[in-house]
C-alpha cells in the first residue's frame, strides 16, 4: 500500500515510499504514515520487495533501498523565488538498462555535483538521446539548461515532461520557474496555479505564485495566496516581507506594519532590512491608508529543483 508521509522537518507532504524528503533532505524512515493512498495507476503490478521512489525531478525501481541524492532548498530572505528541493535519483546498484527513466548518467551526475553544469548537459542529454521518451531524463536536460541560463531552452522540454507525465508537480514547478525566469508571468502563473494544484500547501510551491501574482499586479489574489505559504513556513522572514509588500500595495496599513516589524525580528541584518525599516516609517506617517511602496521587490529567478 501506498503511504502519505509529511516530513517531520519541513513538513512536506509524499504519496509514495520515498526514505528522504523530497524537500529538504530530511530522513522519512521513522516517521508514520498518516492517510493511506491507492498504488499510482501507473505502476504495473510491482513485485514484493521493489521500492518506487519519486524525486522531484524523476522516478526510479530500486531492488534495493537505495536513497535518492537530495539537495535542500534554500533561499535568501529577498524576494527570489525558491526552488523545489530534490534532485533526480538514480539506483545504487541494479540493473540500469532494464529499467525506463533510470539515470544511466553517472559521470553526469558527478559533474553537477562539482558545479560542472556544461559537463553534466552533455551527460544528461546523452541519456536523453538513450530515453528521448523518458520525462525524467527530459526534464533533467531542463534543469541543467535553466542553470546555465538558457531557460527559452529548457521551456519545450519541461513542457513535453509536463504533457508525458501532467500530474508530476516537480515538472510544473519546473515549468513555471523557467517561465518566471523569462518573465513570462502569465504563463508562469497558470503554470504555478496548477502545481500549486498538484502540491497544495507546500510553501515554496505557494511563495513563488505569490510572486508572480504581485508581478500580473494581482495583489489581492498575491496576498491569499502568500498567507497559505507563510502559514505552511511560519518562520520563513521571505515569506513575511513579500505578504508585507501586497499588504502596502493594497493599503492594508496595519496589517503590512505588523508584517514589516515581523521580518525585521526575523532577519535584521538582511539585505531588505533597510527597505523594511523605510516602508515602516512611510507607514507610521500615514494617516489611515498607506500608499504603495515605489520600489518594487527584487524578483530575480532563483536556482530551478537540482534535477
Amino acid at each position: 500500500m501506498t503511504d502519505i508521509r509529511r516530513c517531520g522537518a519541513c513538513g512536506a507532504k509524499h504519496r509514495d515510499s520515498r526514505v528522504r524528503c523530497l524537500r529538504c533532505g530530511a530522513a522519512l524512515a521513522a516517521i508514520p504514515a498518516i492517510v493511506p493512498a491507492k498504488r499510482p495507476r501507473w505502476l504495473p503490478g510491482a513485485a514484493a520487495g521493489i521500492v518506487v521512489v519519486l524525486a522531484g525531478g524523476g522516478w526510479m525501481l530500486s531492488r534495493s533501498s537505495a536513497q535518492p541524492h537530495v539537495l535542500a532548498g534554500t533561499h535568501s530572505p529577498s524576494l527570489a523565488p525558491a526552488a523545489a528541493s530534490a534532485e533526480p535519483s538514480r539506483a545504487e546498484g541494479g540493473d540500469t538498462a532494464a529499467v525506463p527513466g533510470l539515470d544511466p548518467a553517472p559521470a553526469a551526475n558527478a559533474a553537477y555535483a562539482r558545479g560542472d553544469y556544461a559537463g553534466a548537459l552533455l551527460g544528461f542529454q546523452r541519456a536523453m538521446a538513450d530515453h528521448p521518451d523518458d520525462p525524467a531524463a527530459i526534464n533533467n536536460v531542463g534543469q541543467i539548461l535553466v542553470r546555465l541560463g538558457r531557460a527559452a531552452e529548457a521551456v519545450p522540454l519541461f513542457e513535453k515532461a509536463v504533457t508525458a507525465r501532467p500530474g508530476e508537480w516537480s515538472y510544473r514547478f519546473n515549468l513555471a520557474r523557467a517561465r518566471a525566469q523569462l518573465r513570462d508571468w502569465p504563463a508562469a502563473v497558470a503554470d504555478y496555479r496548477e502545481a500549486e494544484r498538484l502540491f497544495p500547501d507546500d510553501g515554496p510551491t505557494l511563495f513563488n505564485f505569490g510572486l508572480a501574482l504581485q508581478q500580473t499586479g494581482a495583489d489581492a489574489e498575491a496576498a491569499t495566496v502568500l498567507e497559505r505559504a507563510l502559514a505552511a513556513n511560519p518562520e520563513d522572514p521571505s515569506f513575511v516581507l513579500a505578504l508585507a509588500r501586497s499588504y502596502q500595495r493594497l493599503a492594508r496599513t496595519a496589517d503590512a506594519r505588523r508584517a514589516f516589524e515581523r521580518f525585521l525580528d526575523l532577519s535584521p541584518q538582511s539585505a531588505d532590512a533597510a527597505a523594511a525599516r523605510q516602508a515602516l516609517t512611510t507607514l507610521s506617517g500615514a494617516p489611515g491608508e498607506a500608499a504603495p511602496s515605489s520600489r518594487q521587490p527584487p524578483v530575480s529567478p532563483a536556482e530551478p529543483p537540482a534535477r
